[in-house]
């Protein structure tokens, strides 16, 4: 049994199957794009070990794309008896939102934050506790970033 091929079935197989390929094409252009990424450095400044004194310095930078909120960093020390901040020489301030004793939760100054652009603090904590430093950083759209740091 033979089936003939009309010129009308061709068309209609090519019109279906254009969609479909026009479509697949640009996917990889969007796989391939750079994601939406917080980059987090918690570095140790100074240390005081008569005091118990450890500076640090928390940096963040959105990778991707600006952020269209505040970056909000909360820096989280165990056994923590005082947390306090100021800013980074060169560096994008933040404000402080809340303090809650182990807990001090930053916000930055500048919003949005364009891509490559740093914001930070420096975080002046004093503990006896024999613990690690976390810091987390958020911004809505971004997933979150954490960096982690020993107490000396």
């Amino acid at each position: 049994m033979t089936q003939d091929v009309s010129r009308r079935k061709v068309l209609q197989g090519i019109a279906w199957s254009a969609p479909v390929i026009a479509l697949a094409v640009p996917a990889p252009a969007y796989a391939a794009s750079p994601a939406a990424s917080l980059e987090l450095a918690l570095t140790q400044f100074s240390h005081d070990a008569n005091t118990h004194t450890t500076v640090y310095d928390v940096i963040v930078t959105p990778r991707g794309t600006p952020t269209t909120d505040a970056i909000v960093v909360q820096f989280q020390v165990p056994g923590a008896s005082s947390i306090d901040f100021e800013d980074i020489p060169g560096i994008s301030g933040m404000t402080q939102v809340n303090l809650s004793g182990i807990t001090i939760t930053l916000a930055s100054i500048l919003v949005p934050v364009p891509v490559n652009i740093s914001v930070g603090a420096r975080i002046t904590v004093v503990t006896r506790a024999n613990a690690s430093v976390q810091a987390t950083a958020t911004s809505p759209g971004f997933e979150p970033a954490v960096a982690t740091a020993p107490l000396p």
